[in-house]
């Protein structure tokens, strides 16, 4: 399970919200077993948001010029995993 906010753009504090994510297993119990990754999105995702997102253990994700989407993470990310 991917957890994600997309947004026109991002700010640091989207990443915070995320600590918010343990109520997530609890509001939806049949997630209760899942791995529960997590990411933002937006049009424009400016560097230090990027990698203050990425340091969170956030996927960091854009869109490209042809409406798909670009994960911006560098080589050797791991992500958090959220219980």
């Amino acid at each position: 399970m991917i957890a994600r906010v997309w947004k026109g753009w991002t700010k640091t504090e989207d990443a915070d919200e995320y600590e918010k994510l343990p109520r997530f297993k609890t509001l939806l119990p049949e997630y209760r077993d899942s791995k529960v990754l997590a990411g933002v999105g937006a049009l424009v995702v400016k560097d230090d948001v990027g990698r203050y997102a990425e340091k969170a253990g956030l996927f960091v994700l854009t869109q490209t010029s042809d409406g798909g989407a670009a994960l911006l993470n560098r080589k050797g990310f791991r992500p958090k995993e959220f219980s």
